[in-house]
């Protein structure tokens, strides 16, 4: 998939580029006073109001669209599958996110009073969020902030991510 990604990225650099070369030539053909060179932008309006949907065009321009879409949701970046523990020139060690997250919430349900324990990591956060049935929660949250902390410390993580408890009562 990284792979795929390199190429596709690669692959919208330089459609971005060539579209910014054809909007820079249709700019100082039009500052010089002539006309469209590459690109009929003047008619675009009038050609719109005036094509059927049957037209060939229509379906190419519709899967160009799409298309595109597709290539632009490839660029969004995704949650990290890996959190560095150790980066030295000769290795890299790392801890999966999955592990993480459910190392995180068996420690966090281990603590007494916790129901139930969910962790969720993403690039910069790890947010921890703990069921109770206690009447009472208080100091519940700090224990369970503490409880992952500490784990975190064990695992000696790199860059650890922020850490958010969410204590929910379940009364």
């Amino acid at each position: 998939m990284k792979t795929f990604n390199r190429v596709l990225g690669l692959l919208v650099a330089v459609a971005l580029a060539v579209g910014g070369v054809i909007l820079i030539i249709e700019i100082a053909a039009a500052q010089l006073g002539g006309g469209p060179v590459l690109v009929e932008w003047r008619n675009w309006y009038q050609s719109l109001r005036t094509t059927a949907w049957e037209d060939a065009r229509i379906p190419l321009v519709a899967t160009l669209l799409f298309t595109g879409t597709i290539l632009a949701l490839q660029l969004v970046p995704r949650r990290p599958s890996t959190l560095t523990v150790v980066q030295s020139p000769q290795f890299d060690l790392a801890v999966r996110r999955r592990f993480l997250e459910r190392q995180v919430a068996a420690s966090a349900g281990r603590v007494d009073g916790i129901a139930k324990a969910r962790a969720v990591c993403s690039r910069r956060k790890l947010t921890v969020t703990a069921d109770t049935y206690r009447a009472d929660p208080s100091g519940l949250q700090a224990t369970v902030d503490h409880v992952v902390r500490t784990e975190l410390t064990r695992l000696d993580i790199t860059n650890p991510p922020a850490v958010d408890v969410r204590l929910r009562s379940q009364r």
